[in-house]
């Protein structure tokens, strides 16, 4: 652990604090409802998140920062506090997976900024765009495990992603224009899969270690057409005959995603 560690971690810590502190302010003014702000937790959270490679050399100060927010989401929602996060209608541990996705991808590809960042990225910014598009324009619904989501939404989900892993691969590997691309898309598809799949806030967890497990060999394998979406592909079409076989309205027209 560098001297600095501990100063990066006061900071981080700090600035989580504030982002909490100004979805608190947004949820009691009456400008943004539980909904929103724990989606701007979610998003401003994971952007920090995304620099700890640079920041901290030790995955225990990642750990520790970790464990803190992991412990400080548990407490809140016991004493009903927090409401900016904990104040939706729908039952999910969302909050608690969060932080220990984060610890446990930085302690494993830390030392790989190009599959850390990327698995993160898509982590913080492709889960909002999917509800951002799904709750108010989603018209085509689907139940799985329980949980009712939208084509739009989903399909919300993998442009984003493939936006995120297209930017981060690309600033941060050297990849040709055709490897990147199917890099992207070997990464979006999966993360696209894996959050229809995961329910009650677990695609916090599923997404960024399942995008970071395929994203291991991106800078010492080649990228060949036939196979590297294979997996992916099979997934996503595993959700889709899933959310056929759930019963009467399957896919459907409602309300929420």
């Amino acid at each position: 652990m560098s001297p600095r560690e501990p100063g990066n971690v006061a900071v981080a810590a700090g600035l989580l604090l504030a982002i909490l502190t100004l979805a608190e302010v947004l949820r009691r003014h009456r400008l943004a409802n539980a909904e929103a702000t724990r989606k701007l937790v979610h998003a401003l959270s994971g952007l920090e998140a995304t620099a700890f490679p640079w920041l901290f050399a030790s995955a225990w100060s990642v750990l520790a920062l970790a464990g803190s927010y992991a412990l400080l989401m548990a407490l809140t929602r016991r004493i009903g506090a927090l409401p900016s996060v904990h104040g939706v209608r729908r039952r999910t541990a969302g909050g608690l997976y969060y932080p220990l996705a984060v610890g446990l991808l930085f302690t494993f590809v830390g030392h790989r900024p190009e599959v850390y960042v990327s698995a993160i990225l898509v982590l913080a910014l492709a889960d909002p765009a999917a509800a951002l598009v799904g709750r108010p324009w989603g018209r085509t619904r689907y139940h799985l495990f329980g949980c009712t989501r939208s084509v739009e939404g989903s399909l919300a989900f993998g442009i984003c992603a493939l936006a995120c892993l297209h930017l981060s691969l690309g600033l941060l590997t050297s990849l040709g224009p055709r490897a990147l691309l199917l890099w992207s898309l070997h990464g979006a598809v999966l993360a696209t899969g894996l959050e229809a799949l995961s329910p009650r806030g677990s695609d916090n967890l599923t997404i960024p270690l399942g995008c970071g497990l395929a994203l291991l060999p991106v800078t010492t394998a080649p990228a060949p057409l036939a196979g590297l979406l294979f997996v992916p592909l099979a997934l996503l079409g595993t959700v889709l005959v899933f959310a056929r076989r759930t019963g009467p309205g399957a896919l459907s027209h409602a309300r929420r995603r």
